[in-house]
């Protein structure tokens, strides 16, 4: 039996948000060697993406490569990945990771790309994670 290296194994990870930020995060992830699992609360939208292998709403004619895989399965996008990337809207942080907290790996690490401020509490998508992330 031969041992496998786990330098030589890709890194799978998660990008939760299918605008043009989380597009382009899941480009970035995937030139550097990453297999990206990248999702929208939109079935619609993630049906766009996978039809046409380009997201023509928010990042239009900029082709996807294979190693990224729009889904709207949010417990299967990220259970196993290395990293979440976390760019939803800050309006949305909440409660996108209340849905995922519970579903992720102690050591997965976590990488807030939101911006801005939550409406009802004032606080920045930072504290929003502190508070749910223990």
């Amino acid at each position: 039996m031969s041992e496998v290296s786990l330098a030589n194994q890709k890194k799978v990870c998660a990008v939760l948000g299918a605008g043009s930020w989380g597009t382009a995060l899941s480009l970035l992830l995937a030139k550097n060697g990453y297999i990206v699992r990248l999702w929208d609360r939109s079935a619609a939208q993630v049906n766009a993406i996978n039809e046409a292998y380009e997201n023509r709403r928010y990042l239009p004619g900029i082709p996807l490569p294979p190693t990224i895989s729009p889904t709207a399965g949010l417990q299967s996008a990220v259970e196993g990945v290395a990293a979440v990337v976390i760019a939803v809207p800050s309006t949305a942080v909440r409660s996108v990771l209340s849905d995922v907290v519970s579903h992720l790996a102690p050591d997965t690490d976590l990488v807030l790309a939101a911006k801005g401020m939550e409406a009802e509490t004032g606080q920045l998508p930072s504290e929003v994670v502190s508070s749910l992330v223990v």
